[in-house]
């Protein structure tokens, strides 16, 4: 952690939820106060002035969390400067929710610490990441909420698990030269299950800095006609890619192109090697919102 964040007395809260009956069977909640307990010992700057607990309770939507909301509205009044949670999960699984809640606190001067998360929301990076899972869960949720149940009712008529055996990252192909993903493969993806994975490895990026492998990327994007910024490759550009061959392969990466569950979108994915310290076979989504 930043030094700074020791320094000083913080008055902190606690934030716990469980919704579920699995849920209180995996994290039961007074597994969760417990955690925070031994978590405190590590900062022996906090003291602390609440902990709010909602139990059995969706954290889909702020609004229907009432310990939440009143934890919210204590912030306003400024009786504490710290809000610690466990992780984005049991802060709010609406990521513009999220977003837009933990904006409103850093305007009451309080910061959220996402402990598994290693987010603490006063520090440039943690606005970013936070920012980064909001842009594409607002692009993804927008295309994906039909086709997703559209795709669960077919898998449903055909009996057979949805998504099963050809979702990104999920092939259990490995070949000599580093590489997992077979460019000759049609793949599709699933974007909502990679919004997680995706937002981890951009904070990777951050802390490490970005792997070599993009470079291909970019110097691909000019090869062809395209820069980093405007505009992104079409889907008519890259699906003649699509089940053929990679866009790119260099000893550092390779640029698969795979298509989206039951639609028309492609995206593209780069895949490192292991000559990428730290990110060895690590797929990241190049077009979050697909291509255009």
């Amino acid at each position: 952690m930043k030094n700074y964040q020791t320094n000083g007395n913080r008055k902190v809260v606690f934030y716990g939820r469980v919704s579920t009956e699995h849920e209180a069977q995996t994290y039961a909640l007074s597994n969760q106060m417990q955690w925070y307990e031994e978590l405190k010992k590590s900062y022996p700057n906090w003291i602390v002035i609440e902990r709010y607990v909602d139990d059995g309770i969706t954290g889909t939507q702020a609004k229907k969390r009432p310990e939440f909301m009143r934890m919210i509205e204590d912030a306003k009044l400024g009786k504490f400067d710290l809000i610690v949670t466990r992780e984005v999960a049991r802060f709010a699984r609406n990521t513009m929710d999220c977003l837009e809640v933990t904006r409103q606190l850093k305007n009451y001067g309080v910061e959220v610490f996402f402990v598994q998360d290693g987010i603490w929301t006063m520090e440039n990076e943690g606005e970013m990441i936070l920012t980064i899972r909001a842009m594409v869960a607002q692009e993804e949720s927008r295309k994906m909420s039909e086709r997703i149940k559209a795709g669960q009712a077919i898998s449903r008529k055909n009996g057979v698990l949805y998504g099963n055996g050809n979702l990104l990252g999920y092939d259990n192909k490995f070949s000599s030269d580093g590489y997992e993903l077979d460019s000759t493969e049609k793949y599709v993806i699933d974007m909502e299950s990679e919004i997680e994975f995706q937002a981890a490895i951009f904070m990777s990026f951050q802390v490490m800095g970005p792997p070599p492998a993009l470079k291909n990327y970019h110097a691909w994007l000019f090869e062809n006609g395209f820069n980093v910024d405007a505009p992104n490759p079409t889907n008519e550009f890259v699906s003649s890619y699509y089940g053929v061959k990679p866009l790119w392969k260099t000893a550092y990466s390779q640029g698969i192109v795979v298509k989206a569950e039951n639609d028309d979108d492609y995206f593209i994915v780069m895949e490192c090697s292991r000559e990428n310290k730290g990110y060895k076979h690590t797929k990241v989504i190049l077009t979050p919102g697909g291509c255009i």
